[in-house]
């Protein structure tokens, strides 16, 4: 058991499953001769400064004899029959009763553990996240699914780049130009008055009247902007405006 004296400096592992489940996914593969420094790092797929920080962990679980080598601890974890029973031995040995009264559910708000460590071990937001995922991971004390397993080595995976499916979305199709006629005088409908433009047409002082139609086809598809910019476009041309 866990020593609980208020005076005593309290140190708990950090962890993550992703971690945790990785490190355990390595030593299935095989067992090593020591676990160091480049063990964790090819284990892990982490960086040297990473696996710096998460060797110190591994031995504080237990994973790790004194000579460097893999526990008997280390072993019992990687065996399916004996994880659960190995998982329970790392708990009665790292965590108080305080601790395992308290929050004895598996599935309880890790953020609430978390605060546990916070105020307990004196220790930061994200370190108390990662030993309160660590904690309920071994409470849990069950084997990891294969989820866990494909994520134990996301140090060194990179993101899969996307490919489209077929039959997916078809990419927009570019708007058309809008397209604007010009019709000639003699082209235009005429009007039943002799101008031949009714209110619209201009009349001369001493010639005949000009009348001017214009149609605009605009893609049932344009855009708004587009629409205006057609408008602006035709007073500047028209109107000089």
């Amino acid at each position: 058991m866990a020593d609980e004296t208020p005076d005593a400096k309290v140190s708990f592992p950090y962890m993550t499953a992703g971690h945790w489940f990785g490190v355990r996914a390595k030593l299935r593969q095989s067992v090593p001769k020591a676990i160091d420094i480049d063990w964790v790092m090819s284990a892990l797929g982490t960086s040297e400064k990473g696996a710096r920080n998460i060797l110190p962990q591994l031995r504080a679980v237990g994973l790790v004899a004194p000579d460097g080598s893999p526990s008997e601890l280390a072993l019992d974890l990687r065996d399916d029959d004996t994880y659960a029973e190995a998982a329970k031995q790392i708990l009665d040995a790292l965590y108080p009763d305080s601790l395992r009264s308290a929050y004895d559910d598996p599935s309880v708000d890790a953020s609430r553990v978390a605060s546990w460590f916070m105020r307990n071990a004196k220790t930061g937001q994200a370190t108390a996240s990662m030993q309160a995922k660590l904690y309920l991971t071994l409470l849990k004390g069950e084997l990891p699914s294969p989820d866990d397993v494909k994520n134990g080595s996301t140090g060194s995976r990179k993101p899969k780049e996307r490919t489209p499916k077929a039959g997916g979305a078809k990419p927009a199709a570019a708007l058309k130009r809008p397209e604007i006629k010009q019709q000639s005088e003699s082209d235009a409908p005429q009007g039943p008055d002799d101008n031949g433009g009714g209110g619209s047409g201009r009349q001369g002082a001493d010639g005949p009247s000009l009348h001017i139609d214009l149609q605009i086809h605009i893609s049932a598809d344009a855009g708004r902007d587009q629409i205006e910019a057609v408008f602006e476009s035709m007073s500047k041309h028209l109107y000089g405006r």
